[in-house]
């Protein structure tokens, strides 16, 4: 499976310095995973970076499932947002 498509569902800030957010990733035959995530944040993070993180995050998450132990997902180009 490719993973073509990363959407940011929604996403919050903690007052301890974390991301948390919903992310869905689309994969081209037609699997949708739907995956929640945290991750650390610093004050000169963008929104771009900070989607970016988040799609990365899930993206480890989706790999480190059994089902996936032999056959991790592919990611297509330009799926997860770039850092600036």
């Amino acid at each position: 499976m490719q993973v073509t498509h990363t959407e940011l569902q929604s996403w919050h800030l903690t007052a301890n310095g974390l991301c948390r957010g919903m992310i869905l990733l689309h994969g081209d035959d037609g699997a949708r995973f739907q995956v929640k995530c945290e991750v650390p944040r610093t004050d000169d993070m963008g929104r771009s970076a900070l989607n970016a993180a988040l799609a990365q995050e899930a993206m480890r998450q989706l790999c480190s499932l059994p089902e996936f132990r032999n056959a991790p997902p592919k990611l297509a180009p330009h799926a997860i947002p770039l850092m600036h």
